[in-house]
């Protein structure tokens, strides 16, 4: 039998189980005291109950539980008291849900009967991590696994992939930060006149990559191809007289054009630089409150084009229209942030909004529904190989930067921020370091918000810290704080009060300070402007000297710009007269040309005139032969009628001859016959004459002949006649269904154009309904964002005041919490 049997079981049934195994319920532990709370969990998996996990509740709840008959609760309640709330709370819920089981596990020290808040969470933390080794197991999964499992269900889009082998290596290329530089900036000679406004490129390190790997050293050259692409810039406006003048002090200001085409160059500058373009992408730090104008209500981004909300937009959308542009920061005032992001995110979908509220604000958490969140950092030095680099995350936004522009972070902000996409992480790194007042957080819509620890926590770890301190060293403390006395100086108020004061000393102090800095500033500003003249008067001198050598140097290019602008005109003048003589040459050939084809055409003319005539002398000598070989067939058609009537009649006669001879013949036969027999019978009748054959006589009469051949040259002529018409005819009818196609073809052209007008005047019509409704819900939007914020400036006014008095009491424990602070402060104001 296996060591742990219902161990080996949830690890054969997790082999072949489709989906997560569930909570059952809590069975208590009959091998140990029913006071240590030592509970089975149950969980669910195919359909058996399996024993999968131990868990402990003893070693918190014994040492903070009064005894049972003070309470009215003994431990058989408490077992079953703990029973009832997970199978309340956790019953039937999946065990890969662990994002979800700090939330169930809370108020379980509430259901026992406690108040005490030390109490209740150090019971949810035990819960929830118990809870996690038995998902864990029942999943036969190890913790880190299991966390990796519960994360990719529950937040795929946030969640890092695994990352076990260098194969899990081609999974993490997209999720690489993006370090980005500023390339030009506002201010100064440039249209903008907002001085910290910043176009910055920002450039994936897989850029750099090698086969899909990163070679050694890949930060370093990182850094250098953004710095050539800053180079690139500052090239590219001193290669032209008109924009050279943008550069200060090796510094690239904005493109006269404004915004769009200061876009553009910074593009190029990164293509240029970048052997891998496609993985850079562009910033643009805006910073609108510095454009808000307040007396029109306008914004002046460029100058001398001041634009509404709606109209600025419209301005960001068409910028980031071909999808180079992926994040602005400050794009807004602070009072337009809200309703400019929707309206922005409405256009554009994949533009990121950073708001920067500076180092001395902490913004409030991110809502669900909100187009855009906030993230802080603490101020501080990066190291100084990273200056003027600024760290983006394109896909989950978070902007770092040393300019004054942005807060700078600490070393280990620094790092938290290059972990930021991973919410497991951040709120681990969060945890693990004291001097990170804020942890990030990644909510479910995708947006990083940020949230201070509570101040329940805090109370408690100080009021704890006062009563261990009262106790007099490290003994433990009880968790109940004893009451404070009234008192009318722990007042809200008067704290409020005292903090006032303390910071007027601290301002008279500040004002001594910056006296004496600035008597310090002033006799070193002094010797400044004494080395400074001295250096003006050696650079006058070292000017006049470079003034009559750039006078030399300019009678010098004088001459050479003459010599070169006479070589320039006698080559011009060159080029002039070879033209012209090439013209007149052409224009030779081509005359040349035009009479050799005029010849040859009159030739071909004579030549087809010589034929023509030819062909018809051909056709009338065609016609005279066929004419004469008629006639001779006709006379010799007459001679041979001639000669054979003459054969005709001497056949006759011979046939006549023989006839009467055998006539004769027969005669004497007959004779001969009636003198030696009697006659028995009649003779037979004589023959009767010979017929015609039919048609003899049309071979033999010359004139039937005559008007047989004459019928059959009339007949072929009125063929001829006949196939003519016919061929007139067939023209006519062809030529007039060629009309009918055309004027078919030409009327279903307009019933074409007529459709096409109609169809346009209708999505003409459908256009500009859809554009009155998209400003009417627009119109309506901000009516209804308006209404919302006078309404909520209306209750809060309601509230204010029976609010202060009632936030200007301090509880018993914010008493002795604050009491120490609130001496002290006395103490130095009385002073």
């Amino acid at each position: 039998m296996p060591e742990d049997p219902y161990a080996r079981l949830a690890e054969e049934l997790s082999k072949s189980s489709i989906s997560a195994p569930r909570f059952v319920a809590l069975r208590p532990d009959s091998s140990v005291p029913r006071k240590m709370l030592q509970f089975y969990v149950v969980v669910a998996t195919r359909g058996v109950n399996v024993r999968i996990h131990k868990l402990s509740l003893g070693h918190l709840l014994l040492p903070n539980r009064p005894e049972a008959t003070s309470q009215g609760r003994d431990e058989e309640k408490m077992v079953a008291s703990v029973q009832d709330f997970f199978s309340g709370s956790l019953q039937d819920v999946y065990v890969d849900d662990f994002l979800s089981l700090h939330e169930k596990c809370s108020g379980l020290a509430s259901c026992l009967g406690s108040s005490d808040e030390s109490l209740e969470l150090s019971l949810t933390a035990s819960l929830s991590n118990q809870l996690l080794d038995a998902g864990a197991a029942a999943m036969n999964l190890g913790s880190f696994e299991f966390l990796q499992h519960a994360l990719s269900k529950w937040a795929p889009e946030f969640v890092s992939p695994p990352l076990r082998t260098l194969d899990d290596l081609s999974n993490w290329h997209s999720r690489w930060p993006h370090f980005a530089v500023p390339i030009l900036q506002g201010g100064g000679p440039s249209v903008l006149p907002t001085a910290s406004l910043r176009f910055c490129v920002a450039l994936s390190p897989m850029a750099l990559a090698v086969d899909g790997q990163l070679p050694f050293g890949w930060f370093a050259a990182l850094c250098e191809v953004l710095k050539a692409a800053k180079t690139e810039a500052v090239k590219s406006l001193q290669a032209d007289k008109a924009t050279a003048a943008l550069i200060v002090e090796g510094i690239a200001h904005a493109l006269p054009g404004g915004i769009a085409p200061s876009l553009q160059l910074a593009r190029k500058a990164l293509e240029s630089a970048a052997s891998d373009s496609q993985k850079g992408h562009g910033l643009l730090i805006v910073n609108a409150d510095q454009a808000w104008r307040e007396e029109e209500g306008v914004y002046e981004v460029e100058t001398g084009k001041q634009k509404s909300l709606e109209e600025l937009v419209e301005f960001y959308a068409e910028l980031a229209e071909d999808g180079w542009l992926t994040a602005l920061v400050n794009p807004f005032r602070e009072a337009d942030t809200q309703l400019g992001a929707e309206m922005l995110r409405a256009r554009r979908p994949h533009l990121k909004v950073v708001q920067d509220y500076g180092p001395d604000v902490v913004p409030e958490p991110a809502v669900e529904e909100v187009a855009f969140s906030t993230g802080t950092c603490e101020d501080a030095c990066v190291p100084s190989k990273m200056t003027g680099v600024a760290l983006v995350s394109l896909g989950r936004v978070a902007f770092w930067s040393h300019s004054p522009v942005v807060p700078r972070m600490k070393s280990s902000s620094f790092w938290q921020a290059a972990v930021l996409q991973h919410p497991t992480l951040a709120a681990f790194i969060a945890g693990s370091e004291s001097n990170y007042t804020h942890i990030t957080d990644i909510s479910r819509s995708g947006s990083a918000s940020a949230r201070e620890p509570s101040s329940r926590c805090r109370s408690f770890r100080e009021a704890k810290r006062e009563t261990r301190e009262a106790a007099g060293g490290g003994e433990a403390a009880p968790h109940t704080l004893d009451a404070v006395p009234e008192d009318d100086v722990l007042r809200w108020s008067q704290v409020a009060k005292l903090a006032v004061r303390e910071a007027q000393l601290e301002e008279v102090r500040k004002k001594q300070a910056r006296k004496m800095a600035q008597n310090e500033m002033k006799e070193y500003l002094k010797q400044q402007m004494e080395h400074k003249t001295s250096e003006k008067q050696k650079a006058v001198e070292s000017e006049h000297k470079l003034h009559e050598l750039q006078q030399v140097e300019l009678e010098r290019w004088k001459r050479d710009q003459t010599a070169q602008a006479q070589e320039r005109l006698r080559k011009v003048q060159q080029v002039i007269r070879d033209r012209e003589a090439q013209s007149e040459e052409v224009y030779r050939k081509r005359e040349a040309e035009k009479e050799q084809k005029l010849e040859e055409d009159r030739r071909l003319v004579l030549r087809a005139t010589h034929e023509i005539e030819l062909e018809k002398q051909a056709v009338q000598a065609k016609r005279e032969q066929t004419k004469q070989a008629q006639m001779a067939l006709v006379r010799e058609v007459g001679q041979d009628q001639e000669k054979r009537s003459e054969a005709r009649q001497r056949r006759i006669q011979e046939e006549k001859r023989a006839l009467q001879e055998y006539a004769e013949l027969l005669d004497k036969q007959e004779a001969r016959s009636k003198a030696t027999k009697p006659k028995i019978r009649d003779q037979l009748p004589a023959a009767p004459p010979r017929v015609k054959r039919k048609g003899e006589e049309l071979y033999y009469d010359q004139d039937i002949v005559m008007r047989i051949h004459n019928e059959a040259l009339a007949r072929e002529e009125q063929a001829d006649l006949d196939k003519q018409a016919h061929l007139k005819m067939e023209r006519r009818k062809n030529q007039d269904f060629l009309f009918q196609q055309i004027a078919e073809r030409d009327q279903q052209k307009k019933l074409i154009r007529e459709q096409k007008s109609s169809l346009k005047a209708a999505a003409q019509a459908a256009a500009e309904e859809h554009r009155a409704a998209e400003t009417h819900q627009l119109n309506e939007r901000r009516k209804k964002y308006l209404q919302y914020r006078l309404d909520l400036e209306g209750q809060m006014r309601a509230k204010q005041v029976p609010q202060q008095a009632r936030e200007d009491q301090m509880s018993g424990a914010e008493k002795a919490i604050n009491r120490k602070y609130v001496m002290e402060a006395l103490q130095k104001t009385s002073e």
